[in-house]
């Protein structure tokens, strides 16, 4: 949602920056104050854009390397690991204390599969 206001923001930017110039030229019976003229506009314009841009590509990076501040969970449930089945449908082993229980999620429902002590080393991943 926030990626379609600032396309907008930046579609208007940019006719703006075309139809402003062209409306200039195009009243040439009334001279512009001394203290505007296109130049001025044209670079007001273009700065405008960099900066609008500047969010843009900001926002983009954020978004698309996930940065978030990082927060201390001292909770008492952890999340060891994670596997999707369906988009729907996952297994999960989740630590609680000293041991791991393994948890099948679907559908709003909860289900353990399996219980067992916590290892000592993180579980390895195997393709």
């Amino acid at each position: 949602m926030y990626g379609i206001h600032v396309r907008r923001a930046l579609y208007q930017t940019l006719a703006a920056a075309v139809w402003l110039p062209l409306t200039a030229f195009a009243n040439e019976s009334r001279p512009l104050p001394s203290a505007v003229n296109v130049s001025s506009v044209a670079q007001t314009i273009a700065w405008l854009i960099a900066v609008i841009g500047l969010a843009y590509a900001c926002a983009w990076v954020a978004r698309r390397f996930g940065v978030r501040p990082s927060l201390r969970r001292t909770s008492l449930i952890k999340v060891v690991s994670s596997t999707a089945l369906t988009p729907k449908e996952k297994v999960m082993v989740v630590e609680i204390g000293s041991t791991w229980l393994v948890l099948g999620v679907a559908g709003g429902n909860v289900c353990t599969l399996h219980t067992m002590p916590a290892a000592s080393d993180p579980p390895v991943t195997v393709n």
